[in-house]
Order: C-alpha cells, then structure tokens, then sequence
C-alpha cells in the first residue's frame, strides 16, 4: 500500500514466512503448490489478530481506499474539521477490519453475510470452534450493534444455536428475558454476543 504520509507513525513490522524442513517445499511458488495440492494438510501459525495478515484482499483494498480518501480529506482541511475527517475515517477503518458489509452495507435485508470476507470472522469462528469443542461457552464483545447482527447470523449459521444478542437497544424487559434465557438450561450452549 502506499501512503503519502502516515497521520502518526507507530511502527514498521516485517512479516516472516517459515516453514518446517519437514515440509517439501523450496520456495514459497511450491509451498503454495503444496498447500493447493494437499487442503488442510499444512498447520499455520500468525503474528496476531489485528495484523495485516488477518485482513482479506478485499478488506485490505478497502482499508488502502479509506486511507488515501482520508489523506485527501486531511490536505484541504483544518482545525476540528481535520480532527473530524480523522475520526470518521477511523470509525470506517474499524468497520472495515470488522467486515467489509458493516461499511458497505450491502447485504439484503436477513441475508447471511459471508465469513470468508473478514480475516476476524474467520479467526473468531475457529475460536468458537475450539471453544465449543471443549463443551466451554462464549461471550462475545463488539463495539458496533450492525456487527453484532452480522455476528449472530454468522453464527447462528456455523453452529446451528441459538445466539442471544444483548445491545443498547433492547429494553429493560427484552434485556431480562435474555438473561433469563441465559441461564435457562434450555439455551445453555448458546452464544451471547
């Protein structure tokens, strides 16, 4: 991606490729080749989420967009109206890495969004997977009610629970039932988003 100059430097990271000698690949053209040829035979490991390898191509074009509006925005403003630009640019960037549908909006109304399109669903779902594997629960925290909604139907989906969704916007007695539901034994392996 390039950047004109970045609003505040933190950091520079390098990402690294390494591979076991027990895998017979020589080049990353033929540890591709291999992973193609053999699906889930090959174990990975990342540097986190968060990083830019949890983002799929189509988040990373969108967040390369996002900036460089941004940047263009910054150059012709000043005062609180640069501070603004800055601030809704990243509430765009966070719905971005979220899922590109959050910012976009694009989904009809009760579709199921697609995991595959954010590098954090992705992660999340083998979390829950992991989590649900070892008859454990979860509780799962988003800063953004649209997300919630996508997380639910995402989940719901995967695992075929039910998934409550406690937000802002329930009320006093909608927020009760929840609970209530939570504890029930009725609803006991399901997910609260």
């Amino acid at each position: 991606m390039l950047f004109r100059s970045p609003v505040v430097w933190v950091g520079n990271a390098t990402n690294v490729l390494v591979i076991s000698n027990a895998v017979p690949a020589n080049s990353v053209k033929e540890l591709i080749e291999l992973a193609r040829k053999d699906p889930g035979k090959l174990n990975y490991a990342t540097s986190g989420i968060g990083t830019i390898s949890h983002l799929t191509s189509e988040q990373a074009s969108l967040y390369e967009s996002c900036v460089r509006r941004m940047m263009g925005e910054i150059e012709t403003s000043e005062g609180i109206q640069r501070r603004g630009v800055v601030l809704a640019a990243l509430i765009k960037l966070k719905q971005i890495c979220n899922h590109p549908s959050q910012l976009l909006k694009d989904l009809p109304e009760g579709a199921m969004p697609d995991p595959a399109r954010s590098g954090k669903c992705i992660r999340l779902l083998e979390m829950l997977d992991a989590v649900l594997a070892e008859g454990d629960q979860a509780l799962v925290f988003t800063q953004f009610r649209q997300m919630g909604n996508l997380l639910q139907g995402m989940i719901r989906k995967r695992f075929d629970k039910e998934v409550l969704f406690l937000h802002g916007g329930n009320s006093l007695p909608q927020r009760q039932q929840i609970v209530q539901d939570r504890k029930s034994t009725r609803l006991n392996s399901s997910h609260l988003v």
